[in-house]
């Protein structure tokens, strides 16, 4: 059972993490700082799924004190891995190496002060209740939809957007590598690509954060990071799509009773949720509307998933309302008139909820209903 599995990774990540802050303990090596944040990020990801999942947030400050000291160490490995790349600088190096001492003597200090006792009271013996697959998709969609809120913005590069899109990922990829297996869509290829995707984000933070700091090999930096910056799109991509299809599972799910069983997603959306919104308030009571009107943003490729789940009216009307490379604007339009007066109202909701002009759009639909 899925619940079974939750508390099995949990007792298994609380093991790795005490496993690894013993070694950090005895050497706060470089790998072994490294391998101890990894085991905190794992363990807080079961802590909050557990969490969701029994409608209770499990909270271990003790990892996140744990983090913030031993920051400040790993920041000055990076840093001193990136002047050595670059071909050296002693004076570089020595004031690296008095920071390097300075913090591993705070993170030492920090770590023999952990009580491992509380932390073990405080996981041990948590029970995970029983969780729909319903309930279970809502917390996955959640965890995307964090993901998904810098998809609009991360192209400009901004560090940090770049850097907060990087946590979401994380927590959504520790998170999903439990629930593999339990779901069809969450395979090794998704997890493998969220890695990728995870480490080019590292690498680009690694840069932001040196040049803040020192300043120093800008031009050659810069261009690296430009170069590793434009390895991005298809990596969001490929993360993004496999995305649209955990968001067709969920609808599958919640359309199971009526179309208002979708409505708390929804909400979630904006833009599907306007559209959607837009259809109520033309008095429309199609249950295939609906349905397009959330689905509408699944990106091309996905056709065939929407199909197979909604059936043939809603993949066609989504793709009924979405311009096709190379075709022009009146070839669209007429392309929709002849879809008849359900693919104009559709595409009608979407635009009034994008708030752009829908006169031409109201225009045809008057038309067509005088014609009835």
């Amino acid at each position: 059972m899925l619940e079974d599995r939750v508390e099995e990774e949990l007792e298994k990540r609380q093991g790795k993490f005490l496993e690894r802050l013993g070694d950090a303990r005895k050497e706060a090596s470089e790998e072994n700082i490294h391998d101890l944040r990894i085991s905190i990020q794992r363990l807080r990801a079961s802590c909050y799924l557990a969490g969701r999942m029994n409608g209770s947030r499990i909270k271990v400050k003790e990892l996140k004190g744990i983090m913030e000291a031993s920051g400040e160490l790993r920041d000055c490995h990076i840093a001193l891995a990136i002047i050595r790349e670059m071909g050296g600088s002693q004076g570089l190096e020595d004031l690296l190496a008095l920071r390097l001492q300075k913090s591993a003597e705070d993170l030492r200090e920090a770590l023999a002060g952990v009580g491992t006792d509380r932390i073990v009271k405080k996981l041990k013996g948590v029970r995970i209740r029983e969780t729909s697959n319903f309930e279970t998709l809502g917390i996955i969609a959640d965890l995307f939809l964090k993901f998904e809120n810098f998809e609009d913005s991360y192209a400009e590069g901004d560090p940090i957007v770049l850097h907060r899109m990087r946590m979401s990922l994380k927590r959504l990829r520790y998170t999903l590598e439990i629930l593999k297996g339990s779901f069809s869509f969450i395979d090794e290829d998704l997890i493998e690509s969220m890695q990728e995707l995870q480490q080019l984000l590292g690498e680009i933070h690694d840069i932001d954060s040196f040049l803040d700091r020192f300043g120093v090999y800008e031009d050659v930096l810069k261009e690296k990071r430009g170069e590793l910056t434009s390895r991005l799109p298809p990596l969001v991509e490929r993360v993004s799509t496999i995305k649209a299809f955990i968001k067709v599972s969920i609808l599958a799910q919640r359309f199971s009773g009526t179309p208002r069983d979708a409505m708390d997603y929804a909400e979630h959306s904006s833009r599907a949720f306007g559209c959607y919104a837009v259809l109520r308030e033309h008095g429309v009571e199609d249950e295939d509307l609906y349905k397009a009107a959330i689905l509408k943003d699944v990106p091309r490729g996905s056709e065939d998933e929407v199909r197979g789940l909604f059936g043939e009216r809603v993949a066609w009307l989504i793709s009924a309302i979405k311009r096709r490379r190379g075709e022009s604007e009146e070839d669209f339009f007429n392309r929709m008139r002849e879809g008849g007066r359900d693919v104009m109202l559709l595409k009608l909701a979407e635009t009034e909820a994008a708030g752009r002009n829908t006169k031409k759009l109201e225009a045809e639909l008057k038309a067509m209903d005088e014609n009835l």
